[in-house]
């Protein structure tokens, strides 16, 4: 039977990618490369197809391609990329696969290329070029080398694709050029570079190799292994640049908390304000006051830096005319610090109780620099004096979606408006002609791939109205992570609100907080904050999941709440990692009672919490989180309060313009 009575057209030449090369082939086969093209039917149909089967044809392709069905999904995709254009470059991307899976190369070599000619615009030509790679090699067809130069040209970053590079160039007796791939891969310290470094001898690794790659592991927050590197290439007898190699060896002893083998690092090379800041962390107050007379004594300006802490020590000590001195020589001396030595000051008159000082201080503070924190903190000053403040209250108002207002809010001071109402928070723009492909693969029930889409279109974000549209689409597949990420592109507003906090997951938020008997909005916060509510969120210290949680922690809550974790993946399950940290909320709450004291002990621990508030004797809970000692764990406390203030905004049930949004402190 003929191609014409088979009711196939041929593929005219032209139609072949101009970059794919046929020679490979046997060339008394031309007719039979011809026929090859066309039987992958990319631009055919038998006769009297309709059109609008094209869809049914990718579906019922796709469907026969996840199923092992490969023969079936050959035939169905064929059809697919003639009859459904808006998604042609998908169907020949699982065409290409489906006769990968039922070995014929040439087949998928020529429908890969034939997406990357015919589909320039493509998200998908990344994968294409990868899949053209795979084919060329196992079939032994193209030029390797070129293919190879190409994409890694384009996509540098791909680890996977140079290791694979590595390979074909050690296979093709190219050792040098082979070693140098797999010594870069080795020190950018990525995924891949334990593979890189089975390929390497020892020998082929200089000192400033192993330097690099433990620079690149601090950046990645794996200080143990940057030591060990950092080690290695001091045993190599380092000439250049000793004394940084050792500063950053300091550094990384500095990171993993050995704080006085870190000093001892730094005396070496004579860094003394390094030195003292090891000094100090170590608890080695002679040794810290030395180090920091020395630097003072030197003019060095980074010892600013150092008096702060030293002054904040003081007044937690109880001795305020220390601190208020050292604040004093602070503004006096180093200009660039003077607006944390005037915060200094103004805090420690406040917690002395000399409100009329402190909110002197403060008003001077807005006044220069116009963060909320101090009108705040000026209101509060005057309301215990007996004074007046509504006026200030009511100014921060115009800070919108920011910690002091919630705080006031939850104080009764200010009312910030009811609910979101329903319609303007479901308000978006329609849709358009970008966003056909993407609303195809949701009809298709193609969440995944249907992301990617909306990933490809962020980049192309051309107005606020697509914007919306790109994040209510990634709101729609639950894909909150990429929402939040867009929404912060704009100003916040109640039109933004759900993109902003997202009611996600609220199936589940929703039946471990009723379990455990805690308000579900307190479970959303902690995971906006934690984990933006991606579940395969990870963190350097190895913190999984939703709720970011040590494996060591949910190993343990495990025992009580009887989930069942048989590996460590499992705990970025959606339904595990919620119960597992709505319980450790629950267990907190009957420990503390407070919202900011869980919320602190959620980020930094139960024993740390309870040493700082013994220890502050604060008058109200604001001080308490105003005076955390640990930065991060006070930014995470302001971040998360902030959020269930805003989610009791979103709740219809609640007014977030009582004090009763803050019930639980």
């Amino acid at each position: 039977m003929g191609i014409e009575a088979a009711g196939i057209i041929r593929l005219p030449e032209s139609a072949i990618p101009s970059h794919a090369p046929i020679r490979s082939y046997n060339a008394g086969n031309r007719a039979l490369c011809a026929f090859v093209v066309v039987l992958m039917a990319v631009c055919f149909l038998p006769a009297g197809a309709r059109a609008e089967d094209g869809k049914e044809y990718f579906k019922d392709g796709k469907s026969a391609l996840d199923s092992g069905r490969c023969e079936e999904a050959v035939k169905k995709l064929s059809l697919a990329a003639q009859e459904f254009p808006l998604l042609g470059d998908y169907a020949l991307l699982y065409l290409a696969e489906a006769y990968h899976n039922v070995g014929d190369r040439a087949k998928s070599l020529y429908a890969v290329r034939m997406l990357i000619k015919k589909y320039p615009e493509s998200p998908l030509l990344r994968k294409a070029r990868a899949k053209e790679i795979r084919e060329a090699e196992e079939s032994a067809a193209g030029d390797l080398p070129r293919l190879f130069d190409a994409y890694l040209k384009d996509y540098p970053g791909d680890e996977q694709m140079n290791f694979k590079y590595g390979l074909y160039l050690k296979q093709s007796g190219n050792e040098k050029q082979a070693t140098d791939v797999f010594r870069r891969i080795y020190v950018k310290a990525g995924p891949m570079s334990d593979a890189a470094y089975r390929e390497l001898a020892p020998a082929e690794l200089s000192a400033g190799d192993l330097v690099d790659r433990a620079l690149n592991l601090m950046k990645q927050y794996q200080f143990g292994k940057a030591e060990l590197e950092l080690r290695k290439a001091l045993a190599m007898g380092v000439e250049k640049n000793r004394d940084e190699v050792l500063r950053n060896l300091g550094l990384a002893v500095f990171r993993q908390k050995e704080y006085r083998e870190a000093a001892a690092i730094y005396q070496e090379i004579d860094d003394t304000y390094s030195r003292a800041r090891s000094l100090y962390r170590a608890g080695d107050r002679e040794g810290f006051e030395s180090a920091l007379k020395a630097l003072v004594d030197k003019h060095d300006t980074r010892a600013a830096n150092l008096l702060l802490a030293q002054a904040s020590d003081k007044r937690r000590d109880g001795d305020a005319e220390g601190a208020l001195k050292i604040y004093e020589e602070i503004t006096s001396k180093y200009p660039l610090e003077q607006e944390d030595a005037m915060w200094g000051m103004g805090w420690t008159r406040f917690i002395a109780g000399q409100y009329k000082e402190s909110g002197e201080v403060f008003s001077k503070l807005y006044a220069q620099y116009e963060d909320p924190k101090y009108l705040y903190w000026q209101a509060r000053s005057k309301e215990a004096l007996g004074e007046d403040a509504k006026d200030l209250y009511q100014a921060l108002l115009q800070y919108d979606n920011n910690f002091y207002v919630a705080l006031s809010a939850s104080r009764g001071k200010v009312r910030a408006g009811g609910p979101v109402s329903a319609k303007t928070a479901e308000a978006a723009p329609a849709s358009d002609k970008k966003f056909e492909r993407v609303d195809a693969l949701l009809s298709l029930g193609m969440t995944r791939e249907a992301g990617g889409e909306l990933q490809w279109i962020t980049k192309r974000i051309d107005s606020p109205a697509t914007l919306v549209a790109v994040a209510a689409r990634f709101q729609k597949i639950g894909d909150f992570r990429h929402a939040i990420s867009l929404a912060a592109r704009m100003p916040y507003s109640e039109k933004m609100h759900r993109f902003w906090y997202p009611l996600a997951f609220r199936k589940e938020v929703e039946e471990a907080s009723r379990k455990n008997g805690i308000d579900p909005m307190v479970a959303l916060s902690v995971m906006r904050e934690e984990s933006r509510f991606d579940p395969d969120a990870r963190s350097v210290a190895g913190a999984r999941g939703l709720m970011q949680l040590m494996p060591r922690t949910a190993y343990r809550l495990d025992r009580k709440v009887n989930v069942g974790i048989g590996s460590e993946s499992e705990i970025n399950d959606v339904g595990t990692n919620i119960r597992l940290g709505v319980y450790y909320l629950k267990s907190l709450f009957d420990e503390f009672g407070s919202l900011p004291h869980v919320i602190a002990a959620y980020n930094a621990g139960e024993t740390a919490v309870k040493r700082w508030w013994e220890k502050g004797n604060y008058r109200a809970v604001d001080e308490f989180i105003e005076d955390i000692p640990y930065p991060e764990t006070r930014n995470y406390v302001k971040k998360v309060i902030t959020s269930y203030y805003q989610y009791k905004k979103f709740s219809p049930s609640e007014s977030a313009s009582t004090a009763s949004v803050f019930g639980t402190f």
